[in-house]
């Protein structure tokens, strides 16, 4: 009896394992599709640029006690040149629109001298004018608006307009001397090297190179505060204002995160 026990289950075993490999392999379920990170402005970013800045100095004569319609009334002092720095900032984006906030500072080493001289009658006078800027930073905000890249090799790109706060390490100087014949000639000086602020105001694009590399491009146009020199000699002085704007353009790149 057991030994019919025993082949019973032996051929219930073998005929149910028969049945299991004779039934259709379940396929595996298929893999999700990777996940696309969609490209935002929205973040903080630090970067590096190089600037061409143009520094336009207008000199003007304020006032004068000296008896000399040899001295200068005005003078130009137009330079250019090049120079590079960082920035940093933070922009949130809101559908097509960016908004958000930057400070960057540029090094720099823009010089102009002009040595200007008149006469009258016997009366001569040498006027040496000079401006210099070593360092140019400005805190602003940014509005733009987004579109997808025309360009190749880019994802995205935005147009923007900038303004706000702007300052610069300005050194301004002047020197006047006076000379008659049988009085002898007579030399004055004033000079200022400070901070001056002032507004600055412009626009500019940015492309996405990648999620978190962009290609920036801006110009603006700088506005400081005049200078009020005055060079004194006795009771002789000649005072000149100086007014401090001009230009800035700047290619750099941004790392966001």
């Amino acid at each position: 009896m057991t030994r019919i026990l025993l082949a019973s289950a032996a051929l219930l075993a073998l005929a149910t394992a028969a049945s299991a490999a004779d039934l259709p392999m379940r396929a595996a379920p298929p893999a999700p599709p990777p996940v696309v990170p969609v490209f935002t402005w929205t973040g903080f970013y630090v970067g590096i640029h190089g600037a061409w800045i143009r520094n336009d100095v207008d000199v003007g004569r304020t006032r004068t006690n000296i008896p000399c319609i040899c001295l200068p009334r005005r003078a130009d002092l137009y330079d250019s040149g090049l120079g590079g720095g960082g920035q940093v900032g933070y922009l949130m984006q809101f559908g097509s629109f960016v908004a958000g906030l930057e400070a960057d500072i540029t090094a720099a080493d823009i010089s102009r001298t002009r040595t200007i001289q008149g006469s009258a009658g016997l009366a001569t006078a040498t006027a040496r004018f000079s401006s210099d800027i070593e360092y140019f930073g400005t805190v602003k905000g940014r509005l733009g608006i987004t579109f997808p890249s025309f360009l190749p090799f880019f994802q995205q790109s935005m147009v923007y307009v900038t303004g706000g706060l702007g300052y610069a390490d300005v050194d301004n100087r002047v020197r006047v001397r006076v000379t008659v014949p049988g009085l002898g000639s007579s030399s004055a000086a004033d000079r200022s090297d400070d901070t001056k602020v002032g507004f600055v105001v412009g626009g500019g694009t940015e492309s996405a190179i990648t999620n978190t590399i962009s290609l920036k491009t801006e110009t603006v146009y700088y506005n400081l505060e005049d200078d009020q020199l005055t060079a004194r000699r006795g009771r002789g002085r000649v005072g000149y204002r100086f007014e401090n704007d001009g230009w800035i353009s700047k290619v750099g790149l941004n790392l966001r995160f």
